[in-house]
């Protein structure tokens, strides 16, 4: 995080130079993707799983290249454009570990050293790469989203890139969040198996929200109430995201891709019908000085959206 903090420090330096290239496209899009955030934990792959049975949608697995690409972008905006390129869309091969796609890179690369005068900006690389994933995969021309979780620690980045893009929410009771990673292995999830981590996690995910919903339009939508009630909260998102609710959504289970995230042991709810087992399983995995953490910690957060 202090990586972070001191790229973005001088980003801010570097701003006050002239520009090469820019984040942002000067040029309207026809169709704005969508970004799904949250602290992980939140129900954000089971999401991902039911939004891809729809025709028109593409998501594809868990990425993390998007918040360093951008903020590199920013970092070498001084470079030629080819090796600019390279940088970026270097992050999209297989070996360096940031993705799971089913998606060969070195189709689209000599296409992006093409780009010309307002085609070289950020927003058009990113929509470069997420259409041409879709292209790939059997879903050419559909609505692009993505759901990763870590995408909430560079929502900044991500808003200043898509001003325009549809945003959802997904929040689940931080209790439970902080027990689901709890129960997870080191090796997947590091620290945050530690109660006091997940929940500044899910904190900081909180604070990522509260600073979007003042910038735009964010469908905040409850883990428990998807759960609980599946086809009207889906039938929420797809109107927020301007398309029409498909039954076929909600069957799911037996169509999830063959990809290896989606097979890891804390995603086995992926291949049954949505159950709502798993809310307030707090109370049951967390001891009672962690609960007291949590209470400590959690409340004004809890209570801002009607946990307790």
């Amino acid at each position: 995080m202090k990586k972070i903090k001191l790229a973005r420090f001088l980003i801010k330096v570097l701003a006050l130079l002239p520009k090469k290239y820019h984040l942002k496209s000067g040029v309207k899009a026809s169709q704005e993707p969508f970004f799904i955030f949250g602290s992980g934990r939140n129900g954000s792959t089971l999401l991902n799983v039911i939004l891809n049975q729809h025709s028109e949608f593409f998501l594809p697995p868990e990425q993390y290249f998007i918040g360093n690409s951008i903020i590199k972008f920013q970092l070498y905006n001084f470079i030629l454009w080819r090796d600019l390129v390279k940088i970026i869309y270097g992050e999209l091969i297989k070996e360096t570990g940031s993705h799971s796609w089913n998606f060969n890179v070195n189709n689209i690369l000599n296409e992006a050293f093409l780009f010309e005068g307002q085609q070289k900006n950020m927003e058009n690389i990113l929509r470069h790469i997420y259409g041409n994933c879709a292209d790939q995969n059997g879903k050419p021309g559909a609505l692009w989203g993505d759901t990763t979780p870590m995408n909430t620690r560079y929502l900044n980045e991500i808003y200043s890139c898509f001003p325009n893009a549809k945003y959802v929410f997904l929040i689940r009771d931080g209790r439970d969040v902080t027990a689901a990673y709890k129960k997870g292995k080191t090796e997947t999830f590091d620290t945050l198996v530690q109660p006091e981590h997940a929940s500044d996690l899910w904190i900081k995910s909180i604070k990522k929200y509260n600073w979007l919903k003042k910038k735009t339009s964010v469908l905040l939508v409850k883990y428990e109430d998807l759960v609980a009630h599946p086809e009207v909260e889906l039938k929420k998102i797809m109107h927020h995201l301007g398309r029409e609710f498909n039954a076929e959504m909600l069957d799911f289970q037996n169509k999830v891709p063959n990809v290896k995230e989606y097979n890891e042991p804390h995603h086995h709810n992926l291949h049954t019908p949505i159950k709502t087992t798993s809310v307030g399983q707090w109370k049951e995995l967390l001891n009672e000085s962690e609960k007291e953490l949590m209470s400590s910690k959690l409340t004004p957060y809890l209570k801002q959206f009607n946990y307790i």
